[in-house]
């Protein structure tokens, strides 16, 4: 009889735990289908009702309830899950998925700088990179100016170094 509630309340802590677990996950993230017609791409659910009519030059299979397509004017946005814009036309330069990360690049005061997004699409650095490019293992690799390094998919830079460029003269005597 003692151990009896102990039990139930271990029980039902766990049931809670695990329905607030799943109810703050992505556990409600819908991954459309894509399709293509014409040369054009669109997306259906897995009843294969229409979301977004074949309308986009370009477009990816969605990955965590995200999509990146390019309009006629081959600017880039990115659709959420129920095929709606979540990041509009234009608002980056260029955007590209890689393992969980996003790379996106856009226009700044100081020219076209790049920037490390995470699978929410929140920065995970500022704009501030001449390029971010994906290694492996979630391992990317930057510029900056003349300094190069190494950025973990945190965005931290875990490794810099500076590049001197030397101007070497050839000259061929025929």
């Amino acid at each position: 009889p003692t151990i009896i509630i102990p039990v139930i309340a271990f029980v039902f802590v766990s049931i809670l735990v695990m329905y607030l677990f799943i109810s703050n996950s992505h556990a409600d993230t819908v991954n459309l289908i894509r399709v293509e017609e014409k040369n054009k791409y669109g997306y259906i659910d897995s009843d294969g009702t229409v979301i977004t009519r074949a309308k986009y030059i370009y477009g990816t299979d969605y990955y965590k309830g995200h999509a990146i397509v390019k309009n006629e004017n081959n600017l880039y946005g990115v659709l959420n899950s129920k095929g709606v814009l979540e990041v509009p036309f234009g608002n980056y330069y260029y955007i590209g998925r890689f393992d969980d990360r996003y790379i996106a690049s856009k226009q700044t005061k100081d020219g076209l700088k790049q920037a490390l997004l995470d699978g929410s699409l929140d920065e995970k650095t500022l704009f501030k990179y001449d390029t971010i490019s994906y290694a492996k293992d979630d391992i990317f690799l930057f510029t900056r100016g003349e300094t190069m390094g190494v950025l973990n998919s945190e965005g931290k830079e875990i490794y810099t170094f500076t590049v001197y460029f030397i101007q070497v003269a050839l000259s061929i005597n025929l």
